[in-house]
């Protein structure tokens, strides 16, 4: 028997992770467990395992096995635990950067979209109403598993206790669920990506917030990456956070930030901002998703904050998308630096006819 789950880091997910194997376990020799998102990683992990149960976890899964797990009719578990939780998580336990942390979980997101209203698919949230037990009976029921009330109290108690799980279910009279344990959430968390004619948002909001919400039923909706996600084409392994200088030959300035995004049609705004110096220098701006979606060639036509556009057909949800800032030319002074990135979908809309 091998039971899939798909699953965004958290304490529920490892809650889950834990009942899982208990529950395979219960009706006969200890299951494999297998993590994998796509399907090769997943045909060569049943092939070297020497086991016939398997739970199989993916993370981030890759559309052609999400399309597999939806189209086998068998059923699945799918785990939403509270993105910034996701991220506390990562940062405290697994000692992720804030950035890589926040760009995980964007990816995990993204990649849930396919999965969204298959009928195979039993979805728990975190905020749900339910207590340990029931979220155990449902998962149980949802798997056909014959596990009886009392057995099933045991295996998700064990859970618990194997897990050292926690969430924001509501802990009900036998307190079965425990509060938080971890530390409080990192100040990077709270950083503020401003706004253009708008407030300031917190970072994981304006990155996470979107798409989870579509996950949650909202339609599509802008999606913000912060220059704290985009690195310097000069050093690599420092944020775009202040200006760049741009002197010297023609080389790549910004990029960033490897996340994914739904299929479809986007628009994908740079928020620019140049010093004196920068003005008249040519430059180029570029989306990238293993192959280039599509660039723009503009001048810099004035000091100040100016705003690029490029607009894309995005394909292939299962690559990351990157944006590139070039100087397409050799430059002797001047500093540009990257405010904010906008990812819009795109969509017709029916004009009203008089």
């Amino acid at each position: 028997m091998i039971c899939s789950m798909v699953a965004i880091p958290g304490r529920l997910s490892e809650w889950c992770e834990a009942l899982m194997v208990r529950l395979l376990g219960a009706t006969g020799a200890a299951p494999a467990h297998i993590l994998a998102n796509g399907l090769g990683d997943l045909g060569r992990e049943i092939l070297a395992a020497d086991r016939l149960r398997a739970l199989v976890v993916a993370r981030q899964p890759e559309l052609p096995l999400c399309r597999s797990l939806i189209a086998t009719g068998r059923p699945l578990l799918v785990v939403l635990d509270e993105p910034a939780r996701a991220v506390r998580m990562l940062m405290t336990d697994n000692g992720l950067a804030y950035a890589e942390a926040t760009r995980f979980v964007a990816n995990c997101l993204a990649s849930f979209v396919p999965l969204l209203g298959a009928r195979n698919a039993l979805v728990l949230r975190a905020a749900a109403d339910l207590s340990e037990f029931a979220t155990a009976r449902r998962i149980a029921d949802h798997f056909e598993f014959g596990v009886d009330d009392e057995t099933l109290r045991g295996l998700a108690r064990d859970a618990t206790r194997a897990a050292d799980a926690w969430s924001a279910l509501r802990i009900d009279e036998l307190g079965e669920f425990e509060a938080s344990r971890t530390a409080p959430p990192p100040a990077a968390m709270f950083e503020d990506v401003p706004l253009i004619g708008g407030r300031g948002l917190a970072a994981h909001e304006a990155v996470l917030g979107p798409v989870w919400k579509h996950l949650n039923g909202a339609a599509p909706s802008e999606t913000i990456w912060p220059p704290s996600l985009f690195y310097v084409g000069d050093a690599p392994s420092r944020p775009a956070t202040e200006p760049v200088d741009v002197t010297g030959v023609s080389r790549c300035l910004i990029f960033g930030p490897y996340i994914r995004l739904p299929e479809g049609a986007w628009s994908c705004s740079v928020v620019l901002a140049s010093t004196p110096g920068a003005v008249g220098m040519r430059m180029v701006a570029e989306v990238i998703a293993g192959v280039s979606l599509n660039r723009v060639d503009f001048e810099v036509a004035e000091a100040g904050i100016f705003e690029v556009e490029i607009s894309f057909v995005h394909a292939n949800p299962d690559l990351p998308i990157e944006v590139r800032l070039f100087n397409a030319e050799a430059a002797f002074e001047g500093e540009i630096a990257i405010g904010q990135v906008r990812m819009t979908p795109l969509a017709a809309r029916r004009l009203a006819v008089a």
